[in-house]
């Protein structure tokens, strides 16, 4: 069950990486489900926190995450 929960959490977090945010608010429920875990609890409670508030900063914050990882590893050529 621990497993499973890690692999949709995992999914949560690929979702959430391509800006998918309540895609990942699903999947992260759906992991508390399966096996409940603090670290789950927690990421729900913020994703759910930055849906419910809609902050342009906070969406902004995220680009540039993404946005830094897409520099530091960019795709095969």
């Amino acid at each position: 069950m621990e497993l499973q929960a890690g692999q949709i959490a995992g999914e949560a977090m690929h979702a959430l990486a391509l800006g998918k945010t309540a895609v990942a608010l699903r999947l992260l429920g759906r992991a508390h489900v399966v096996h409940a875990t603090p670290e789950i609890r927690l990421l729900a409670r913020i994703l759910a926190r930055q849906i419910a508030s809609g902050s342009e900063a906070q969406r902004a914050v995220h680009d540039g995450v993404i946005d830094d990882c897409a520099k530091k590893y960019p795709p095969p050529a």
